[in-house]
């Protein structure tokens, strides 16, 4: 894949593409807080209701699956675009092998949070999935499977079981994370394989087919190969995207809103409402269908942010870099806030107020209580990734002096590079 003459060096930061990641947190915080105190207006789990957002395209707004879609293809772009910029494999080695511990950080410290709560009996969200009827409210923080201290357990659960064995009894939220881990490792081979191929026509179509055969193996890895694809894309138009004419970009808008808001149906995941008429197509259903949507649609608003100046000038300013910084800790905290302070606040207030405005105290206790415990886990967070970065330097190799330069030189900063993440 050959530079253009001429290209410009990347700028040092992609700041709207950290705003993106923090919207879509954001969508998760959301579609969370929903499902546990309104779960009939969010309507998963009520897909008949006559005003629930589920199976129509504003459930976009909500729609944490679709969220997480676009958190895993902004990793797979974020991940491997310097690789494939600059023709070359070298620091993969000492990045894979620090994704790991970067991803576990903070995700130790919120889990041990919430191990201390447990402890202290502070979840109140059985109670209050009684009152708003929320089926995956009273799931929450259930009967514990560990017989050691909920502290102990939930640090072990940080460290290992969350990533390794898919535990998550602490913050079920954090499913994705071990998509995460491997869906990055993914990611790394596909760049190794395409990143040195000098035909773009073949290196953009061996991806989509790896996106294929991925897909059809385990959808959620698919996205990371998307991912991957659209770092291509922007290293052949020059690290530019071409500007289309507003016309086509409130397409394009219009297009990714309406697949957003698609999500299947818990019972099979078959579309419902609006979105119907896709069940009639064929060879693809359930999971690989939405997934399909989903990718497309993060894909569509990744080319709309980074090709307008618009919404670079919307989204690249300060406002970008803190949501992007916060959204990894707003990942991590929601549904601790949700099952300990969301919870008894609307315990609290339902025996004082009538349901609605019990409903929109609680979201808007969820809310800031959020905020608020995330601003502690983003700054540890930030410390934390200058240390990984910093040992990760001290394993790296020295180039020697006489060695030729590389083709250019990416800077990324380390809150661009990984991925916070995002679920539903």
């Amino acid at each position: 894949m050959r530079h253009k003459p001429g290209m410009r060096e990347h700028p040092a930061k992609l700041t709207e593409l950290e705003a993106i990641r923090g919207l879509a947190a954001l969508v998760v915080l959301a579609h969370h807080s929903l499902l546990a105190f309104a779960p009939r207006l969010e309507g998963l789990f009520f897909p008949f209701e006559r005003f629930g957002l589920f199976g129509t395209p504003f459930y976009a707004f909500v729609n944490g699956s679709a969220a997480v879609a676009l958190f895993f293809v902004l990793s797979g772009f974020v991940l491997t675009y310097r690789i494939i910029a600059a023709q070359s494999p070298s620091g993969l080695g000492i990045a894979a092998l620090k994704r790991w511990p970067r991803l576990a950080g903070p995700v130790v410290l919120v889990s041990f949070v919430a191990g201390l709560l447990a402890w202290a009996g502070l979840f109140a969200n059985v109670g209050a999935a009684e009152l708003s009827h929320s089926p995956p409210l009273s799931s929450w923080y259930g009967a514990s499977p560990y017989k050691a201290l909920p502290p102990l357990a939930a640090i072990e659960e940080g460290v290992v079981g969350t990533f390794f064995r898919s535990r998550t009894y602490f913050n079920a939220s954090l499913w994705t994370m071990s998509y995460e881990l491997f869906g990055s490792f993914l990611a790394f081979a596909v760049a190794l394989v395409v990143a040195d191929l000098r035909r773009q026509r073949l290196s953009l179509a061996l991806t989509a087919i790896f996106f294929v055969v991925v897909l059809s193996w385990n959808p959620y890895y698919a996205t990371f190969v998307a991912g991957v694809g659209m770092a291509q894309v922007y290293v052949i138009c020059g690290e530019r995207l071409p500007r289309f004419r507003m016309g086509w970009v409130l397409l394009a808008a219009f297009v990714a809103f309406i697949l957003f808001g698609f999500r299947g149906s818990i019972e099979g995941g078959k579309p419902v409402g609006f979105y119907a008429g896709l069940a009639h197509l064929p060879r693809i259903t359930g999971l690989e269908l939405q997934t399909l949507l989903h990718s497309i649609a993060a894909l569509l608003i990744m080319a709309i942010v980074m090709s307008s100046p618009a919404c670079k000038t919307a989204l690249g300013g300060r406002f970008g870099a803190w949501i992007g910084r916060m959204s990894f800790p707003i990942y991590l905290t929601h549904l601790i806030v949700i099952c300990s302070a969301g919870s008894f606040a609307f315990v609290w207030l339902s025996a004082r107020l009538p349901h609605a405005p019990a409903i929109g105290a609680a979201l808007a206790v969820t809310i800031a209580v959020t905020f608020a415990m995330s601003y502690p886990v983003m700054l540890f967070d930030r410390w934390w990734v200058r240390r990984v970065n910093a040992v990760a330097r001290r394993l790296k190799p020295v180039t020697a002096p006489e060695a030729a330069p590389l083709p250019m030189r990416v800077v990324l900063p380390a809150s661009v590079q990984i991925p916070s993440q995002s679920a539903a």
